[in-house]
Order: C-alpha cells, then structure tokens, then sequence
C-alpha cells in the first residue's frame, strides 16, 4: 500500500533504510530514531516529497545529514539530537 503516511521504524537496530520506503509518495512521518544508521540515503531526499516530520535522534555519533535535507520542502519537524557513538 503506498498511501501510508507514517512509518515507525524507530528501536529496530537497524543500520540501512529499506529501499522499498521511496515508493511511498505520501509518506508524512518517519521515526527513525534510536538505530544504527550513519546518514540517510538519497531517495529520502528526492522520493518523499511530502515528508513533514522525520526523527533520527540516537543514531550513531558519526552520523551524516546531507545537505540535500533542503529538497524536503514540506519538512516541519527534523529531530536529530542525541546522536550515540
């Protein structure tokens, strides 16, 4: 179903983003926080155009945001402290 608007993927220990997310177009929330990614991968970016909030709090300390953050336009609510080793 691609009309999902949240995804809480958040305690899962996990260190990569199923490529399947970037097909859910009207995706608005995405919890992420409190895993083991190091960044975010580019369809993020470029597939969610309507992504308003996005956790990615307790991930690891050598975490990297692109600066393509700036293509989510609709962005709200970007939440990215705490950041673990």
């Amino acid at each position: 179903c691609t009309n999902i608007e949240e995804i809480d993927l958040a305690y899962n220990s996990i260190s990569e983003i199923p490529a399947q997310i970037k097909q859910l177009k009207h995706l608005r929330r995405l919890y992420l926080n409190a895993n083991k990614l190091q960044t975010l991968p580019e369809s993020i970016f470029t597939n969610l155009p309507n992504l308003e909030v996005l956790f990615i709090q307790n991930n690891k300390k050598d975490f990297v945001l692109s600066d393509k953050i700036g293509k989510l336009q609709n962005l709200s609510y970007l939440f990215t402290s705490d950041l673990v080793a």
